[in-house]
């Protein structure tokens, strides 16, 4: 940490602190190409997959991240997430030391000290991943929740109060797609229209950004795909997966990198991602995006977080469950909450499988570990509120009633 922040925060360290604990710095030469870095993938829907990242690569993908996100010598980047991960280490870190900013490190995210450490720090920025936002959004309102420099917070995904969001704590809310597989693809812009909130903004420059289907032929505008990716730039993707030649030969097919996601470009060429394809949930031959259903539960006011993911029911085909944690004290019965599902959404869509759960299972990175709720679901080791068992029947007839 330098400067300002180095100055009002505790527990500071000076950079130029640590360049004069009177150890030398080793020497060491490398090549562009050589490995640099393994990076983990998230992990949300299996075992992480280590990532290879040649020594230029990190640095390409600083660059790339500071110019499209605009970050300036004088801001102060703060940050939370552990440094493991590519968004805290990458997005953050290093993206502030290439633009010449100052990072201000916390031992790990807190929800109680969050506000009073960005004070503390002078922070301009931050970065916000998985249930960081929720947490900040579902506490009481203070008078001090403007009372510091933030003028940027980048978000993903975007939450469903975005805008009130925006103005209870006076920041602007930027996001973007990006994977740790590729580095950042696209981007929104502080002069996006308010409508393009809910995007991931369009393909940054030197990115070829497509829809494709299962045989990889391109999708036109409005119809939802499997997002792949190609690079025009040197070294701004990763070299495969360690010691993961098959896996790394599938996910590179005939040129393109298939990220795993499924989205769409609108007729603006604006990006949205609907689901991970292994998040996907096929019901009476529809397909159901669990972040659509996702955003609705969360938009209740009694839920804090929630986490939606497909269960083998009666049939041969995917039920929709979830797993929502409610405010301290609430007293939102399955009932309730179904019934404002059928207001909200799509018939189809609405959770047949409930769960009121005291934590939901997270990364260190703060992203919902699906797959153990996936498992536990279909191994019928969790109580899950089976909304057909209770009588309650959801069609087209009864949603329209």
């Amino acid at each position: 940490m330098a400067g300002h922040a180095a100055q009002q925060a505790p527990r500071a360290i000076r950079y130029a602190a640590l360049e004069q604990d009177g150890r030398e710095d080793q020497a060491f030469d490398a090549d562009p190409w050589q490995l640099g870095a393994l990076l983990f993938t998230s992990g949300t829907t299996g075992p992480s997959k280590a990532v290879m990242w040649p020594q230029a690569g990190v640095n390409v993908w600083a660059a790339q991240n500071a110019m499209a996100r605009w970050v300036a010598h004088d801001d102060v980047e703060y940050v939370c997430l552990p440094l493991f991960h590519a968004n805290a280490l990458l997005n953050s870190t290093w993206t502030a030391f290439v633009a010449g900013a100052t990072v201000a490190l916390t031992d790990r995210y807190s929800t109680t000290r969050f506000w009073s450490e960005i004070r503390q720090c002078g922070t301009t920025r931050f970065n916000s991943l998985g249930a960081i936002v929720n947490f900040l959004w579902t506490q009481p309102p203070t008078p001090q929740d403007r009372d510091h420099k933030v003028r940027l917070c980048s978000m993903a995904p975007v939450p469903p109060y975005v805008h009130e969001f925006e103005a209870r704590f006076g920041v602007k809310v930027f996001t973007g797609y990006g994977l740790s597989d590729y580095c950042l693809a696209a981007s929104t812009r502080l002069d996006d229209p308010a409508e393009k909130a809910f995007s991931c903004g369009k393909p940054r420059p030197g990115i070829d950004l497509r829809i494709v289907d299962d045989n990889d032929i391109e999708l036109p505008a409005g119809q939802t795909g499997e997002i792949a990716l190609r690079s025009h730039e040197t070294w701004s993707t990763a070299s495969g997966y360690y010691k993961m030649p098959e896996a790394t030969l599938q996910a590179r097919r005939n040129f393109l990198f298939h990220t795993g996601d499924r989205g769409y470009l609108d007729a603006d060429g604006y990006l949205y991602f609907v689901d991970r394809k292994k998040d996907s949930i096929r019901r009476r031959g529809e397909n159901i995006s669990s972040q659509e259903v996702e955003a609705v539960l969360m938009s209740h006011p009694e839920v804090v977080n929630a986490a939606v993911y497909p269960v083998r029911g009666d049939l041969p085909e995917d039920e929709v469950g979830a797993s929502v944690l409610l405010r301290p004290g609430s007293a939102l019965s399955y009932q309730d909450l179904t019934r404002y599902c059928v207001e909200n959404m799509s018939y189809y869509m609405v959770s047949r499988f409930l769960e009121f759960v005291d934590a939901l299972p997270l990364t260190e990175s703060g992203k919902i570990e699906k797959f153990k709720l996936k498992q536990r679901a279909e191994q019928r080791l969790s109580p899950l509120w089976d909304r057909e068992a209770a009588g309650i029947v959801v069609s087209r007839a009864s949603a329209r009633a």
